[in-house]
């Protein structure tokens, strides 16, 4: 022993220097407790430098110094990245001590069921560990080690998790030749890590290391030890193989599985699997495994890449929404209750004012501006999760630009807080309405708002499935009534972004390790697949069409105690029962129609099916809801009932619909014109305590619109929203309902009459045009463009209306020639918040449809400006559109002609000759300039 160990004397380092350094072996620096005795920490000074070590005092068993002179033997011989260095022993006066560079991160067994150490960091440590083929073999090396210890206490790291091999005091040398070759030697090494083919062979070979690493794999993924004495499933290896060959993997979940890509997880359960093969000779060697960790890794950082941030790329490029955490104290009072809102499973909700960038505003992104906003704190987690949340949520609401999808204001990043702020959700969040315990009021939502902002989710996640731009598709995956923010129209925004992921081109679906979500919105087929697509989003839409339906919160006790799926179970029940009136809020039965209901109703029972493929598409959806949103004929008649003028007095007014009475036949109706007696809306408002219908009548000349009949349901459904818009949208512009018929096969609408008849009468069925003076032609647009401007923006209870189909045929003049806007019944409502309507398909008249209109089937307020600017030139020129004149130089009609002109500086060769004197050029340039620019 003492020759033996002279070889190493240059390591030697005298006890006293030792003693000196642990403190006299102090029981305060001892940080572990191995097989051969206590580990201490300490201070020793070499080439009068202070340097950290660590030192092993052996046990008196060990005194006879097998096992020491083993491991220095070892050590000295075997230099390495990821081999722990030797700095000297020390064999003096019976003490036997090796000393170690000191490592700050301790072992590894200390950190496997930390849920901070990630899964990237675990795939390198491993890698760094399999590289130790090293000393299995080396070129130009005659000999080889068997470890025979290998196991997560042995494995120490740095203050960068680089793993260290240690624990060499079991290993063998032997020669490289004799590496495959069984050596007969009793079981050494740690419980839970011995080969059990040492039992049947009576010896060990390199391939014996190999199995303790396969062990070592399992505990790097399922964040526990090897042997764990006491428990049922002591040992990890048989359980991790038993569940495997059984197809029970999933019972011993790891929570690192939410960090885990599918590919990598495979593929790193693969290589531990045969390095824990029973037959030695299937077991690949170290090379292999590091090729196939490194495999692992790479398919970890490509799913990284495509499904998590980057936060640093992502904070720099929008460092301009960064807000000081002081800034966000001082406007929370240091995050007191009084501002506290409510908490999500990731965030605690602040609401408060605050200075973030004025998006609108600032076309710079420098000017700033002072609102209220709504402040989303993460919660501290000890796993990283919640970073990979917050990151996640940056990327998306920085990726995803929508009417319908929240704003970020602006972020903190300063440690420890991770913070958001959004816009602010005015009416609170769809969930405050739904339970029991909330201070809103299910009240406020009318069936008509209910609808509304069940349409403005799915315009969001219509946008996310197939409207991005780039071709980019998000599903969110974890959305349900407390990520609905309502802002102060009742708009409904979708946020909590968290969770959701990005679906590659010509993939339908994401393969996941486990499923997110809340138990009453998670897809069923989802959760026992881990197939995540975009079908999972319209199963949590529908569960909130069935809550909005209720008005109830999905897990209302009210459901759960029929059954524990909540909602879906008990209305999936109740609609193939056709007893849905059971859970539907009684607060809309009276309100809503039942084509509505009935139409809302089976789209949301689509939505829930529980497989996916028998779900409608997001798409599908927004269509179902727009028509269960539009107006039913028959609510719409029995509230105006007062307003029902008998058949047979029209008949009797227009001699059974002479063509003595009809005055202009125009895109759906005839219109005729006679005297009939009609609700006096003046002298009823006075009338108190009676009903609407017997208030008085008065006789008057009227417009009567005659409904054409048609082989499919569109005229119906246009003398529907003529009704309904007529009664809500009341200006000095737009003509009065007087009345209606609705009998037999007849609809019919009785309206204010147009005394001097309609503009197109003027321009084409050659009425006297020179009563059009340029004055009364300014004045006519000027009416026009008010009324239009009323439906644009001013409008009671912000609503807004499109109107769609403007033409001459819609302008009624009355006696002082003043004009009003006739025909609604193509016209739409933009729900609140929203820009635009995407349409199937484009209607209106050829001559005036705007053309970016009829390119995207997009539907937006400035269709109607375009239109508009269709009409003023109609006016400066004194002929309709198609007038045969410009059909000779374009197809387009007027408006081509018009703009090449303009262009040419031509335009006044064309305009009217009856207003060139009469007109100021100034005047004239004026509407030319904005007939050209709508």
């Amino acid at each position: 022993m003492e020759s033996t160990i002279s070889k190493f004397s240059h390591l030697q380092i005298p006890l006293e220097e030792v003693l000196e350094a642990t403190n006299n072996f102090d029981e305060k620096n001892v940080i572990g407790q191995g097989e051969l005795g206590k580990v201490y920490k300490g201070k020793l000074l070499l080439l009068g430098k202070s340097v950290k070590i660590v030192a092993r005092r052996l046990d008196s068993k060990h005194k006879r110094g097998l096992e020491f002179l083993t491991e220095i033997s070892a050590l000295s011989s075997l230099k390495h990245e990821n081999i722990v260095s030797i700095i000297g022993f020390c064999n003096e006066k019976g003490e036997k001590v090796i000393i170690n560079e000191y490592l700050a991160k301790g072992s590894l067994e200390m950190h496997l069921s930390k849920p901070t150490l990630t899964w990237v960091q675990r795939l390198k440590i491993c890698i760094g560990v399999a590289r130790l083929s090293y000393i299995h073999y080396q070129d130009r090396r005659s000999y080889s080690f068997i470890h025979r210890n290998i196991n997560s206490s042995t494995i120490l790291l740095n203050n960068k998790f680089e793993p260290k091999l240690s624990g060499f005091e079991y290993s063998i040398q032997r020669s490289v030749h004799e590496m495959g070759r069984v050596l007969i030697t009793e079981a050494i090494g740690t419980k839970g890590y011995v080969d059990p083919a040492i039992e049947n062979t009576g010896g060990v070979t390199y391939k014996s290391d190999i199995y303790s690493f396969g062990v070592v794999l399992f505990e790097i993924l399922y964040m526990r030890k090897a042997f764990i004495p006491d428990v049922f499933d002591r040992f990890l290896a048989p359980l991790v193989r038993f569940h495997d060959e059984n197809g029970t993997l999933a019972v011993i979940r790891s929570i690192l599985n939410d960090q885990i890509g599918v590919k990598s997880g495979i593929t790193f359960l693969s290589a531990a699997y045969s390095c824990t093969n029973d037959d030695r000779a299937l077991r690949p060697d170290m090379n292999s495994i590091v090729n196939k960790l490194m495999e692992v890794l790479q398919l970890q950082v490509q799913y990284e890449r495509l499904y998590r941030p980057d936060m640093e790329r992502l904070t720099s490029k929008l460092s301009h929404m960064k807000i000081r955490l002081a800034d966000i104290n001082l406007a929370t009072d240091n995050f007191s209750d009084t501002y506290f809102y409510q908490s999500t499973p990731f965030y605690d909700l602040y609401r408060a004012k605050l200075e973030h960038l004025d998006k609108k505003n600032s076309a710079s992104s420098v000017e700033k501006r002072c609102t209220t906003v709504i402040i989303k704190r993460l919660r501290p987690r000890e796993d990283i999760e919640g970073e990979r949340v917050f990151g996640t949520d940056i990327a998306m609401l920085t990726t995803c630009k929508h009417r319908n999808l929240v704003s970020l204001l602006g972020f903190c990043d300063e440690d420890p807080e991770k913070i958001l702020v959004v816009e602010d959700a005015s009416n609170g969040y769809l969930i405050d309405y739904l339970e029991k315990d909330k201070d809103k009021d299910m009240s406020l939502l009318s069936w008509e708002k209910r609808l509304k902002i069940c349409l403005d989710v799915a315009h969001g996640l219509k946008y996310l499935h197939y409207e991005m731009e780039d071709q980019k598709r998000v599903i969110h995956g974890d959305f349900a009534t407390d990520s609905i923010a309502l802002d102060e129209k009742f708009g409904a925004k979708i946020e909590d972004f968290g969770l959701s992921m990005f679906l590659p081109p010509d993939q339908k679906f994401l393969h996941l390790n486990s499923y997110y979500g809340f138990v009453f919105y998670v897809d069923p087929e989802y959760e026992e697949t881990c197939k995540l697509r975009r079908k999972s989003d319209v199963y949590t839409f529908g569960v909130i069409l069935f809550e909005m339906l209720s008005g109830r919160w999905a897990g209302d006790e009210m459901y759960t105690k029929e059954s524990e799926a909540g909602i879906v179970d008990v209305a999936r029940r109740c609609y193939r029962k056709g007893t849905l009136i059971e859970i539907i809020d009684p607060l809309i039965i009276k309100e809503a129609d039942k084509h509505s209901i009935k139409t809302f109703v089976d789209i949301a029972y689509w939505c829930v099916a529980e497989t996916q493929d028998r779900r409608p598409t997001m798409k599908h959806v927004v269509n179902e809801l727009e028509k269960a949103l539009k107006p039913n004929l028959e609510r719409l008649k029995s509230q105006l009932s007062h307003m029902k003028i008998r058949l047979a007095d029209i008949r009797l007014a227009t001699d059974n619909f002479s063509r003595t009475y009809l005055c202009l036949t125009s895109g759906f109706y005839d219109v005729y014109r006679a005297e009939v007696e009609v609700w006096d809306k003046k002298n009823s408002a006075s009338v108190e305590n009676k009903n609407k219908s017997e208030c008085s009548k008065r006789s008057t000349t009227v417009s009567i619109k005659r409904l054409r009949p048609g082989e499919d349901n569109e005229e119906e459904e246009v003398f529907g929203t003529d009704i309904e818009m007529l009664t809500t949208c009341k200006h000095h512009n737009i003509v009065t309902l007087l009345g209606f018929c609705d009998e037999n096969s007849e609809k019919i609408l009785v309206i204010e009459a147009a005394s001097n008849g309609y503009l197109i009468e003027y321009l084409v069925n050659h009425r006297d045009r020179s009563v059009l003076t340029w004055e009364k032609r300014l004045k006519i647009c000027h009416d026009v463009a008010y009324g239009l401007n009323y439906l644009h923006h001013e409008m009671e209870d912000q609503k807004t209306v499109i109107i769609h189909d403007l033409t001459l045929y819609s302008i009624a003049l009355d006696e002082n020639l003043g004009a009003k806007i006739v025909d609604f019944g193509h016209s739409m409502f933009l729900p609140p918040n929203q820009d635009s309507l995407q349409l199937n398909s484009t209607r209106g008249r050829a001559f005036y449809v705007d053309p970016e209109y009829r390119k995207t089937t997009k539907l937006t307020r400035y269709s109607d400006v375009h239109i508009f600017g269709v009409i003023l030139f109609e006016m400066l020129y004194g002929r309709v559109a198609w007038d045969e004149m410009y059909m000779k130089e374009s197809e387009a009609g007027l408006v081509d002609v018009a703009r090449r002109c303009y262009l040419k500086g031509t335009l006044m060769e064309k305009i009217d000759p009856s207003i060139i004197k009469e007109a100021n050029k100034d005047s004239i340039d004026t509407v030319v300039e904005i007939a050209y620019r709508s």
